[in-house]
């Protein structure tokens, strides 16, 4: 059960990479907890504990990251992540390979990866507008600023418009989000003054079928950041295929010559201990894993990973 929205800033958001620094940079997307943790607090006052637990702590409600929306001859487009296996030559950025296909051959030239930014299917790539500004405290007594309280936050710029889903187990938990989804909502730091207002609006995404034919090889494209545990319950960045869907019971090996992965460090701010949780190390979206199959996979285990 999901839900697909379309969420609009109409005021600069500030989502900061690092939160552990007031002046990280900013995100170029909508983060899924950020919406997450605006719906939660309308929320917790109506749920039962038993749905908030399994909604937000166990979860049993999942929010996507929202990409930026790309207009095309009146067509709204969801872009996503550009795969790191997406590389040009030097000074070609306009010539890209990818170098996870099994037809490719690495010629004799020096490639360059292409780690960040957004695509659409018609290969179009949109610019998420950002900018810094600079906030100070006042001295409530003197009315000047205070020594040392000079902060620089990067925003998203406002007027931008970002799409995403919510998948929840619970029907009653997903019709809920659904009304919070059309009250005023604020996202980010600095909520109380002038920034991160944000509109949503749903829409009906066409539902896609899964065609299955004998495969060799599976190829996955991380849409979003990954956490992965491998058996002794340490991070791990090169997992087996058992390791990211434990049910899946498939017999697979990672193939590293066509698998690219990009990972990165986060801390994250947990408000009820006023402090960081332990840092987290996770395979960032755009990452591509390609397995090598000893048997083909069927319709619901394809399912089953998605």
């Amino acid at each position: 059960m999901k839900l697909f929205y379309r969420l609009t800033t109409v005021d600069p958001i500030i989502l900061s990479q690092d939160n552990s620094s007031v002046n990280a940079q900013s995100l170029n997307y909508i983060s899924g907890s950020a919406l997450l943790g605006a719906v939660a607090s309308k929320l917790y006052p109506t749920l039962t504990a038993e749905q908030s637990f399994s909604a937000f702590q166990n979860s049993g409600a999942h929010f996507s990251p929202a990409y930026p929306v790309l207009e095309s001859n009146g067509q709204a487009q969801v872009c996503l992540p550009v795969p790191a296996s997406w590389h040009a030559p030097k000074g070609q950025d306009n010539k890209l390979s990818n170098h996870s296909a099994a037809s490719f051959e690495r010629e004799g030239i020096q490639y360059k990866q292409k780690r960040d930014g957004f695509i659409s299917n018609i290969g179009a790539t949109p610019k998420v507008k950002c900018s810094l500004i600079t906030k100070t405290a006042l001295d409530s007594t003197t009315g000047k600023a205070k020594d040392g309280q000079l902060f620089n936050y990067s925003q998203i710029d406002k007027d931008q418009t970002f799409a995403g889903f919510i998948r929840a187990d619970d029907a009653d938990v997903l019709e809920a989000i659904k009304d919070v989804l059309t009250q005023s909502l604020r996202l980010g730091r600095s909520r109380g003054s002038e920034f991160g207002r944000v509109q949503i609006e749903l829409f009906v995404f066409p539902a896609q079928k899964i065609h299955t034919q004998a495969q060799k090889t599976l190829t996955l494209w991380c849409l979003s950041d990954v956490q992965c545990f491998d058996k002794f319950g340490e991070p791990n960045c090169t997992p087996s295929l058992e390791e990211l869907a434990p049910a899946l019971n498939a017999q697979a090996s990672l193939n590293t010559s066509r698998s690219f992965i990009r990972n990165r460090n986060v801390s994250l701010f947990n408000q009820k201990r006023g402090g960081l949780d332990s840092e987290q190390v996770l395979i960032s979206k755009g990452s591509v894993l390609t397995f090598d199959l000893n048997t083909p996979l069927n319709e619901e285990q394809l399912n089953t990973i998605e």
